[in-house]
């Protein structure tokens, strides 16, 4: 597994506009034989940082994938992670663009320019054995497995209150103590029609192990004034993680429930959920 990264990327306006309203990613499997997957994540910068592009893509061999993005922000950054078979041979360049779609050049990135990037030069020859040094300090952990289900599909449920729905991880299995990374994520849209003039919601998003109990929950909510009686539509992009570390040997099952909940809501609309787990070894 590949981690590259754009860093932070300003786009302050300049003039009144911002250099660049979107981003162009091209991605190439230059592999004939093998797939690659490259799981895409852009971030909103501004004081804290915030997923809001999430895109899991999977190429052939040979293929090559080009993606735009908004990116009308004043700060923004992508993190390209890739993997599968092809891994070494997936390439990938990064472009700023102004509205009418030209190339921002001061925004341009392509694969050995992206952090984390580089191919290693030749093996130097072998020197002589030094003397041994002082005990180091102990090094990160090392990341050992990974666990990932994302879904696209659109979820549409009447009415306002409930569970919307539960997203189960693939079990993990630890035979000796590990450090368990928990991230997830959904979008969803709470629809109103009210005639009165206000209407609520609330979102729950929780990380749940039937072992464990609740992990984590982030709740979010907002008391909205309606100015007219046309349909209205309010989009949250909820985001929760966790850490466990030294984890028990045993088997543990890791679910994302999500529920809403509020006032004058008409329907509520499920896009995308993701769930993701990191398994660490110190």
């Amino acid at each position: 597994m590949t981690v590259l990264s754009t860093g932070p990327v300003e786009n302050h306006p300049v003039g009144g506009v911002r250099p660049s309203q979107q981003v162009r990613v091209k991605i190439i499997n230059g592999d004939s034989d093998n797939s690659s997957e490259v799981l895409v994540q852009g971030y909103y910068l501004n004081g804290s940082r915030s997923l809001y592009v999430l895109e899991s893509l999977s190429l052939i061999p040979g293929e090559v994938l080009t993606r735009n993005y908004f990116a009308d922000l004043d700060a923004f950054q992508f993190v390209f992670t890739t993997d599968g078979l092809a891994e070494s041979s997936t390439e990938i360049s990064f472009w700023g663009a102004d509205a009418s779609g030209q190339l921002v050049t001061a925004h341009r990135f392509v694969s050995d320019e992206l952090l984390g990037s580089g191919v290693p030069g030749p093996q130097g020859e072998e020197g002589p054995q030094g003397i041994q040094g002082p005990q180091g300090i102990q090094g990160p952990p090392t990341l050992i497995d990974t666990r990932r289900v994302i879904d696209n599909g659109v979820l549409a449920i009447p009415g306002g209150d409930g569970n919307l729905i539960t997203f189960n991880l693939p079990e993990i299995i630890l035979t000796s103590d590990k450090t368990i990374e928990l991230t997830a994520f959904c979008r969803m849209d709470f629809i109103s029609d009210a005639v009165t003039n206000f209407y609520s919601y609330v979102g729950v998003v929780s990380l749940v192990e039937p072992t464990l109990g609740t992990l984590v929950q982030a709740v979010f909510g907002e008391e909205i004034f309606k100015r007219n009686t046309d349909s209205k539509q309010t989009v949250i992009s909820p985001s929760v993680s966790y850490l466990l570390p030294n984890l028990d040997p045993g088997t543990y099952n890791f679910s994302l429930n999500i529920s809403t909940g509020g006032e004058q809501i008409e329907s509520r609309v499920l896009y995308v959920r993701y769930i993701y787990a990191k398994v660490f070894e110190q």
